[in-house]
């Protein structure tokens, strides 16, 4: 009787394991059950000015700018990585979220803003205004093309995303 009680523990452990492995690819309500929570995300960098937790980074080409962090809420939860690659006179950035996160499926779910000085005075920025916008259709990554850079001088951004996080993610 152990033995059986046994083996039909071990086939259950064996379902749900390989359940849980396949539905770990492509996590959202529909495939999980989870329940996901809108959050605002920011670049990893400096503030802006004023009472918010808004964010912008400071493109070093000297720096390593292949997995800048994307973190979302007050609490800075890492949900992804951003990657800039420049080319001549302009900048490509791509925004790859980790497992869990995704996108807001909208029109505009990232925002970037490019400065040619720093913006630390810039009080309260309104990313809804920012001048690039990205779509993700609801994916984990979005690329976005043709930003400005400048070799010779400073290149800052203001990267903006709105996400949907499982409740109780943690990366």
């Amino acid at each position: 009787m152990k033995k059986i009680l046994a083996t039909l523990f071990a086939a259950g452990l064996f379902m749900t394991a390989g359940a849980t492995a396949a539905s770990a690819e492509e996590i959202s309500p529909s495939t999980c059950g989870c329940v996901f929570e809108e959050e605002t995300a920011w670049v990893d960098g400096y503030d802006y000015a004023g009472r918010n937790w808004a964010m912008y980074y400071m493109y070093n080409p000297d720096g390593d700018n292949s997995a800048v962090p994307l973190v979302a809420g007050r609490d800075n939860v890492q949900v992804g990585t951003i990657t800039f690659t420049p080319s001549g006179s302009t900048m490509t950035i791509q925004i790859l979220l980790m497992g869990g996160p995704r996108f807001a499926d909208d029109d505009e779910s990232v925002k970037i803003e490019y400065y040619d000085y720093d913006p630390m005075d810039i009080k309260n920025p309104a990313p809804g205004k920012f001048t690039y916008k990205g779509s993700s259709d609801g994916n984990t990554w979005v690329t976005v093309y043709n930003l400005p850079y400048d070799a010779a001088g400073d290149n800052f951004y203001g990267i903006h995303s709105d996400v949907l996080v499982p409740v109780g993610y943690q990366p």
